[in-house]
Parts: C-alpha cells; structure tokens; sequence
C-alpha cells in the first residue's frame, strides 16, 4: 500500500496526469472532452461518474474545500517549486472536478494494489510457498516507475491488473471469471484483446478442440461488439480509433545508437534466458503477450512510450523474478 502511494504521488508530479489536456488526462477523461482514442478507453471515467451521481454534495464540497486548501498551503508550495509542476491550481479553479479527479486517483491507486495482488496469485499459481510470491508484487509496482513520467493515462494502471486477472483466471480455467474480467478489462483498454495471445499459447496442445475453438471465438466476438459499441459511443469525437505510426517508429529505430541497442539485446537476453527458467506454461504465454505489445507498438506506438507493455508486465514479472531467484540461490 505505501509502495503504491509513493508511486501515485511520483505520477502526479512526473506526468502531465492531471493537465487540461485532452490526450487522456484526468479532467478531460472526466468531463467528456478526451480525443479518440483515448475517449474510448471509458472504464475509470465511467465508474467516477457514477459515483459522483451517487455522492452527496456535501461530501464533494467536503473534498474540494480540502483539495482547495491544500493547494494554498506551504505544502504545496513546496511541492509545486520541486515538481516545476502547478496542475493542482488550474483544477481547483474548476471546483466541480475535484472531487472527479480525486475519485479517478484513488481508483488508480485500488488498480495499483489490484496489480500486485494479481502478481501475487499468479505467482502463487505457478510457485506455491516460494520466494517469488512474495517477491514478485513489490517488483510488480517498482517496475512500473520508470515509465510512469510525461505520458501516464488514468487507465494505466488498470491495464495490468485487469490483465493479470483475466490470465489468472484462464490459467485456473475459470472460464466465466474470465470471460467477465475480459470484458471489463475491453472497456478500459483496447489492448485487453492480447490475453487472447496467452490463452492460445496456453492451450496449444488443443487448438483443434471444439471447446479452445468454441472460447476463442467467444472472446474475439465480445471485444469486438465491445469495440463496436465504443466506437459508436464516441464516433464524433476528433481523433481516430487508432493512430499508426510505422514510419516514425522505423525512423526513431534507425536513430538508435549503441547504447540504446545494447540495453535492447540485454534486456532481449535477460527475457529469454528467463523463459528457460520457468515452466512453457507460463513463459510461452509470457512471450506471446509480450510479442503482441511489440507489434502494436511498432505500429501504432510513439518512441519512448514504453508503458504500452504495460499488458506484458504482469507474466514478464512473475517470469523475470524467479529467474533472479533461481539465479542467486533464493530458490532451487
């Protein structure tokens, strides 16, 4: 819990999470002014208005007068002269999303401990009573650090735990948990649709089984009337659903110099020297999500956004940490 505070606070100072713009910031998300396709990705803003539907006013001027204070206070100040950031101040001039905004942070910080709670059973699925249980969740939330600076989306956070619920729940085959997370996890984030990588590199032996077939037509079919229904949902906003970008990832990975290529190969090293350390049921999935976010990322990716591979950190995690383990002898 206090590994994931300390991270919430370092996104709002590093990020532009709570700016005016419309790229998938907390007030635009909350106001309904996002672009596509970020308006798209409807899960947190969704569940924030229905609780400020539900919310006594009372409560909300409660929480704004606090917000509004504090902004006043030396402790901001403080904060605002380190950070070189004054997001806090633009909001409260609008007091009607303050209290949609604070409702959106805390959701991020309950997707934070959703995260790691799901690290945590999946490593459990796979280690039972090993070091790597406990291991892997801390790991989980610290490696989200590095790339939570500038780019950072209120549904970030969410698309790893939904993530690793999903796979948890395909990996005990609780098909109708799944199938229910799946969903959930669609209307957070598009991507959510690479489970389906993992769930076919987990049942590979079975690919022509009318039930594995008869599943993954299910999945394809409610992302897809998911999307649908998104797309109608939000057709009129500027933006499109998506936004490729071959060219400029080609051009950024022809720039690339030696240092940069050198941190790929290792971490390309550590990747599949890890995979040979855990059972094919879980690196072969591991790699296949992780196949897929590399795809969508050469595609439709900008350079240096790397929390795109947010969707690979749940298994690559659980994957990496006990091949750490195994390798310093925590674990056998």
């Amino acid at each position: 819990m206090a590994l994931a505070c300390l991270l919430l606070a370092y996104c709002i100072s590093e990020s532009e999470l709570l700016s005016n713009s419309r790229w998938g910031q907390i007030p635009a998300m909350n106001d309904g002014t996002a672009v596509r396709p970020f308006a798209c990705r409807t899960l947190i803003p969704w569940i924030v208005q229905a609780m400020v539907v539900v919310t006594p006013a009372s409560v909300q001027v409660w929480i704004t007068d606090i917000a509004t204070h504090f902004v006043h206070g030396p402790t901001y100040a403080i904060w605002r002269d380190w950070a070189g950031r004054d997001d806090l101040t633009v909001l409260v001039r609008a007091p009607g999303a303050v209290y949609p905004a604070a409702l959106a942070l805390a959701w991020m910080w309950l997707s934070l401990l959703a995260y790691a709670y799901a690290v945590r059973a999946l490593a459990r699925h796979f280690f039972p009573g090993s070091v790597t249980v406990e291991v892997a969740p801390i790991v989980a939330v610290i490696a989200l650090t590095p790339f939570c600076a500038i780019y950072l989306k209120v549904y970030d956070f969410a698309t790893p735990a939904l993530m690793a619920l999903c796979l948890l729940q395909m990996f005990k085959q609780r098909w109708r948990m799944a199938f229910f997370v799946f969903a959930i996890g669609c209307l957070n984030k598009e991507t959510m649709v690479l489970a389906l990588l993992a769930y076919a590199a987990l049942h590979r032996r079975s690919w022509r089984a009318p039930a594995f077939r008869h599943r993954l037509l299910a999945f394809v079919s409610l992302w897809m009337v998911i999307g649908v229904m998104l797309d109608t949902a939000f057709g009129s906003r500027i933006g499109g659903r998506v936004e490729p970008s071959i060219s400029t990832m080609l051009h950024a990975i022809s720039a690339l110099d030696l240092q940069d290529l050198a941190i790929l190969f290792t971490l390309a090293g550590l990747i599949a020297a890890s995979a040979r350390c855990v059972p094919r049921d879980l690196a072969l999935p591991a790699l296949g999500v992780l196949a897929g976010n590399l795809l969508l990322f050469l595609g439709f990716g900008n350079p240096g956004e790397f929390r795109v591979f947010f969707d690979s950190f749940p298994l690559l995690t659980v994957m990496l940490t006990r091949a750490v383990m195994m390798a310093t002898q925590s674990e056998t």
